[in-house]
């Protein structure tokens, strides 16, 4: 049951995309407020994550879980905007204790006063801190605090972003007014431990926006610096299919049981190489040609495994300079008189397509 305030109302609904404004009206977004934050600091706060992530440069250094807006509703024919909106704000105010005021039409709902508000204290909906968010075309969105926790990992309040009170107060200290913060809903995204490890997060869409595809999962893997083959198609579709019921964790490069999650949920038992082996199988169109030796980003495979139209495009001159179509092939070798081609370079100048079928097997096709 939803813990209520001396107003009746559960706190879980309390404090969002409000005026949230002091007796004179001083916490209200000010876009003319905001000004270049020191030390490049910025906020990201990932929607479906469920989580705030403070950097320093390209450094993060604080994570926080929030609650952030319940889906959008009807209510007497009306949409009641109350999800949490996505883009580039800056924060346009700093206020210690504040006060809040509802919406009007939150006020009209409950038949409160037109000059209802609530007073700072520990009753208070918007917590110990109110870090209001600026940009134009919205007011009334900020992060807060929130004496509910249970309401934290939710998708629960009227718009904003709450945070338990102890971890906006932490927040409020280290952050300027002018300071970006990007709200973003990210479905997959590569966490990092403090260790190094890495871990590929997969999360169902809290708006019902539609469930990430393959592609997405390559994306991540590839603005991280990982292998974006990782893990073949088949695996992915089986992992982005369980995230609809709940965050799943896949352990890139590591075993499972040394990376925990930043938020409950399962981590992929066999966990994927964080690179390639030192040998891969590959294939033509599924046919297969035999293992492959690593050398750097590419495989070397011999020259007679390929098959008969392939082998036709290459040739040796008599000092032992492996040719395609007449010119020097870079990273090809000639051992014992047998020549040995780079596959990688050899489908990227053919126009092929590379396939990882799974961590150890590269497949070649048009």
């Amino acid at each position: 049951m939803a813990r209520r305030n001396a107003f009746g109302r559960p706190l879980i609904w309390a404090g969002a995309a409000l005026l949230a404004v002091a007796a004179a009206g001083q916490l209200l977004p000010d876009p003319a407020a905001v000004q270049a934050a020191p030390a490049a600091a910025r906020i990201e706060i990932n929607l479906s994550a469920y989580r705030l992530t403070l950097y320093q440069g390209d450094a993060a250094v604080a994570s926080y879980r929030v609650a952030i807006g319940a889906p959008n509703r009807r209510a007497g024919g009306a949409l009641r905007v109350t999800a949490t909106p996505t883009g580039r704000f800056w924060i346009g105010k700093k206020t210690k204790n504040p006060s809040w005021i509802p919406p009007s039409w939150w006020i009209r709902e409950e038949g409160w006063s037109e000059t209802f508000f609530v007073p700072p204290g520990p009753a208070n909906p918007l917590g110990l801190r109110w870090l209001g968010l600026s940009r134009p075309g919205y007011s009334g969105y900020g992060i807060h605090g929130t004496a509910d926790e249970a309401s934290i990992g939710r998708a629960v309040s009227l718009g904003c972003v709450r945070m338990r009170n102890a971890d906006v107060v932490d927040l409020f200290d280290r952050v300027a007014v002018g300071t970006p913060v990007d709200i973003v809903d990210r479905t997959v995204e590569v966490v990092r431990g403090p260790d190094g490890g890495a871990l590929l997060a997969l999360y169902p869409s809290v708006y019902g926006r539609g469930r990430a595809a393959v592609a997405d999962v390559r994306a991540a893997l590839r603005s991280a610096g990982l292998p974006e083959e990782l893990g073949d198609d088949a695996f992915w579709k089986a992992e982005l299919a369980a995230a609809a019921g709940g965050p799943v964790y896949v352990a890139l490069g590591r075993p499972a049981d040394a990376l925990r999650p930043p938020v409950p949920g399962p981590v992929i038992a066999a966990a994927l190489p964080s690179a390639h082996p030192d040998e891969v199988s590959v294939s033509i169109a599924l046919t297969p040609l035999g293992q492959a030796e690593r050398r750097g980003d590419d495989y070397l495979l011999p020259l007679e495994r390929l098959p008969d139209a392939f082998r036709a495009h290459f040739d040796v001159d008599a000092s032992g300079v492996v040719r395609f179509y007449g010119e020097p092939l870079p990273g090809a070798e000639l051992r014992a008189g047998e020549a040995w081609i780079p596959v990688r370079d050899m489908a990227h100048r053919l126009h092929m397509t590379e396939r990882w079928l799974d961590a150890a097997s590269l497949d070649l096709s048009w």
